[in-house]
């Protein structure tokens, strides 16, 4: 194992707003039903789509919709900060939170919506907005890396702990991009599909689009003690990179990602022997399938794979936001010890055949998962995520 100058991070609480509901509770159920939370919709210029929508939750009159998202995602973490509040001062609190689409988008679509401070346009509004409500006065980032916004500004996050700039930070992502101007844009770029996500499976040909927002605490082991906090789980290692393929169009071959995830179980000091679960990205589309596919070949090799966790085929692609929902499946997948079942999957496609995918959802052992996501422009984020073993 690799020696670390660093304090352990911890999860100490998970707060989520997804297709499926409200909370992890929600998120539980609809990976034990396998459950579907698509919905049909139709758009003026991208025409009748199946969405992944938060349908209920309102929208509140001149507040960016991302907001309101995370703003509910934030409630949920009510009864940990405020423990933490007692021990922590304002100094010590970091945010690290993010979105891949700004109220920027919402303003050109309508510019009556009543989003029309330009300080509301910017990119780090949602995080500032947490900041407010946590009245944290220590280090605040938002960071932006398309589809892999959410487990970027988590790993910051990771870092913050890890390396001493603060005793307890939130972060996370929120997105809310189900809007005309949008979704045509991913049609005409042929990566969505205009029937449902079907991830790996033979007869897939692109992603559904979502919406949602999540938020983690992460905590050093003083905070956690001091606040007599029992943690969700520890962030063990991780690791970022780049393909530089592309815009937008993926490296089939899967060699970027696999050097990322290798320098994630690097930093963890596991090896993939020691994995339960893999959370993937898994859009959908042909070449972002394959690429996930080539790249735990490049890391496994011959030897056997463990099963995986994907989500996008019930919930959509919630874009910058995906990643931490992910983060939260796992940790509901690690409480309940369940290995769930990838919706809508039928029979693999050319070059997945080597995954391990079920049908059904089933009680397993999930002590530990590698969870990495990708984004357009070739952004990959990666980390180890591990189960809470009291004593």
């Amino acid at each position: 194992m690799p020696e670390k100058n660093r304090q352990r991070v911890y999860v100490a609480a998970c707060g989520a707003v997804s297709p499926w509901g409200d909370g992890l509770a929600a998120i539980g159920s609809g990976l034990r039903e396998g459950r579907s939370a698509m919905v049909r919709r139709t758009f003026p210029g991208a025409g009748n789509l199946s969405v992944g929508a938060c349908g209920f939750v309102d929208n509140v009159p001149g507040e960016d919709r991302s907001v309101t998202l995370l703003m509910r995602a934030m409630m949920q973490l009510h009864e940990v900060l405020g423990v933490l509040h007692q021990h922590v001062v304002p100094e010590r609190r970091g945010v690290c939170v993010g979105t891949s689409k700004p109220a920027l988008m919402l303003y050109i679509e309508d510019p009556g919506s009543g989003v029309d401070c330009f300080n509301e346009l910017l990119p780090d509004y949602p995080a500032r907005c947490v900041a407010k409500r946590a009245q944290a006065a220590g280090p605040l980032q938002s960071l932006s890396a398309a589809c892999a916004t959410a487990l970027h500004n988590i790993i910051r996050g990771a870092e913050w702990i890890a390396y001493g700039n603060a005793d307890y930070v939130i972060a996370g992502a929120t997105d809310a991009a189900l809007t005309d101007l949008y979704l045509t844009s991913l049609v005409q770029l042929g990566a969505m599909t205009r029937q449902e996500c079907k991830p790996f499976d033979v007869h897939h040909n692109g992603f559904t689009a979502g919406e949602g927002a999540g938020l983690v605490v992460l905590v050093n082991e003083e905070a956690l003690v001091r606040c007599k906090l029992t943690p969700l789980a520890e962030i063990s290692g991780w690791a970022l990179g780049s393909d530089a393929f592309h815009a937008t169009a993926c490296d089939t071959s899967g060699s970027g990602t696999a050097s990322v995830l290798q320098r994630a179980l690097l930093d963890a000091g596991t090896c993939v022997e020691e994995l339960d679960l893999l959370s993937v990205h898994a859009t959908g589309t042909p070449l972002s399938d394959l690429a996930d596919a080539n790249a735990l070949r490049l890391v496994y090799g011959e030897a056997a794979q463990p099963p995986i966790l994907s989500v996008k085929g019930a919930i959509g692609h919630l874009m910058g936001a995906c990643g931490v929902i992910e983060f939260a499946a796992a940790l509901e997948c690690m409480r309940e010890q369940m290995i769930p079942r990838v919706t809508r999957f039928s029979a693999p496609a050319p070059g997945c055949e080597r995954l391990a995918i079920f049908n059904e959802s089933a009680r397993g052992k999930v002590d530990r998962v590698l969870k990495w996501n990708t984004g357009f422009g070739g952004q990959i984020a990666a980390c180890i995520i591990e189960r809470h073993l009291a004593g």
